[in-house]
């Protein structure tokens, strides 16, 4: 698929990416080094190095601290092979005409949550997950959901060919590139990163945040089910 979905820690996610893309891609900001090419990092301390030897992960959820999942991390042994089928799979969806990329998303974007029922279910996952009061679940899949129509329109127009003089200008995506949401919106923020990386030609490997994991990759197998 176009659209990967992980779990591994974000400094194992750093270390294995930075050999695979090579150092000059990468930014150090105080003692943790960042993707320069990547959309967005949240800006979360990294967990031990040694946590992935440690799976299953018990979730807990933030206000009952009752566990509520047991998670098996992505391995960085993983992350190779995850990389390579992203770019087999982006070079196709590259091909893809844009405004049929942007069609594809819109209708991948409705199959996260197709009725009342479904979104009532995410906002409960978003509580249950990171904490937020129901409200503002609520009001976080609603904004995900239905208010992506302007962001779809400047999209389009920021991806297509422009022609200055006698020249055109094209953009060409960049490849395989990584989401890392914030764990605060877990679910809107992933939407806000990867669509613009989907609709620019690019696939996405997308890993949901460790404080946040369950909404943000309901959220992300929902649309990358809806998407080639």
């Amino acid at each position: 698929n176009i659209l990967n979905s992980m779990a591994v820690s974000q400094e194992l996610f750093h270390k294995t990416f930075r050999g695979s893309l090579g150092q000059k891609n990468f930014a150090t900001r105080g003692r943790h080094t960042y993707p320069r090419s990547f959309l967005h990092l949240a800006d979360v301390r990294p967990p031990s190095v040694h946590n992935h030897r440690r799976f299953p992960a018990f979730r807990q959820a933030p206000i009952s601290r009752s566990s509520i999942v047991s998670i098996r991390p992505t391995c960085t042994f993983e992350l190779p092979d995850l990389l390579q089928s992203a770019r087999k799979s982006q070079t196709r969806w590259a091909r893809t005409p844009l405004p049929t990329r942007i069609s594809s998303l819109r209708h991948a974007l409705q199959s996260i949550a197709v009725d009342e029922n479904e979104r009532k279910q995410l906002s409960r996952l978003i509580s249950e997950d990171m904490g937020k009061v129901p409200s503002e679940a609520r009001e976080e899949v609603r904004g995900a959901l239905e208010d992506k129509e302007e962001m779809f329109r400047l999209m389009e127009i920021a991806n297509r060919e422009k022609t200055v003089g006698s020249c055109t200008i094209t953009r060409e995506p960049h490849g395989a590139v990584a989401v890392l949401p914030p764990w605060n919106f877990p679910v809107d923020e992933l939407l806000l990163l990867a669509l613009p990386a989907l609709v620019a030609g690019n696939a996405v490997i997308l890993k949901p945040s460790e404080a946040a994991p369950l909404s943000g990759a309901a959220a992300g197998e929902a649309l990358a089910a809806g998407l080639p």
